[in-house]
Order: structure tokens, then C-alpha cells, then sequence
């Protein structure tokens, strides 16, 4: 299984230890457009919702985009256990997303994201920042 990550879970950061056992398969970008917000100290990759206005920003440089991560091959154990750091699916969750690798290959894995209506809560409570930047 392929996931791909965005975050602390990348290589040189913070939580990278979590992946040990899992082989590196390169650097990629998202093939549809996200945002990358943090909240409290980590990252979260969100989908735009389909109400209409959700986010809405004049600004189009502000608009979700493609966010830069890492592709990882990793294990039916590892995988679980990766769930249980992500507080999968209670927290993030898991689901089948396209990213493009840097040589232009499209390939489908997993990544941890959060739902909006999860972002729009803890915006209201002053724990998420939505980030120009498109990677962590």
C-alpha cells in the first residue's frame, strides 16, 4: 500500500520514526487542488467542501492548490498502526487520493486528511490557520 504523506510524518520531521520499515518512493504533489492548515501543531490536508462558498476567498492566489508530500510503501501492519497515530477516523481520515510524483507518474495511495466541517469547528475555536504555503 502507498500513502502519502504532508507533514510530520516526512522525512527529517518530527514524527518520521513512525514510518520505520517503510520504503521511500519519492518526493509528489497532489493531483487535486487542497489546502494545508495547521492545527494546533500539525498539519491537515482539506479537500474543498461542495457548498458553495466554503472557504471562499477573493483572493484566487489563496485558493487551494496542489500540496507538496511523500509517497511511502508501507505494510498491512504498518498501515494500521499508522491509523492509530492518526486517530484514524476520528481525528483524520484515511481515503484514496492521486498524486503525481516528481518524474510526472500518477499514482493512487492513502493519506490522512480532514473533513472541512472538522476545520470550520476548530477555526471557530482559534486551533486552525490555513496556510499560504503548500508544504508543512
Amino acid at each position: 500500500m502507498k500513502v502519502f504523506v504532508y507533514g510530520s510524518l516526512k522525512r527529517g520531521h518530527q514524527h518520521h520514526a513512525e514510518l520505520a520499515g517503510a520504503a521511500f518512493v519519492g518526493a509528489a504533489q497532489t493531483l487535486d487542488p487542497a489546502w494545508l492548515f495547521q492545527v494546533d501543531d500539525y498539519p491537515a490536508l482539506v479537500y474543498p467542501s461542495a457548498e458553495p462558498g466554503w472557504l471562499a476567498t477573493p483572493d484566487a492566489s489563496a485558493g487551494p492548490g496542489a500540496i507538496e508530500g511523500e509517497v511511502f510503501e508501507v505494510g498491512e501492519l504498518l498501515l494500521a498502526a499508522l491509523d492509530r497515530f492518526e486517530d484514524a477516523p476520528e481525528l483524520y481520515q484515511r481515503r484514496g487520493i492521486a498524486v503525481v510524483l516528481g518524474e510526472g507518474q500518477t499514482l493512487l495511495t492513502d493519506t490522512y486528511v480532514m473533513r472541512p466541517e472538522q476545520i470550520e469547528v476548530f477555526s471557530q475555536l482559534g486551533r486552525a490557520t490555513r496556510l499560504a504555503r503548500r508544504s508543512w
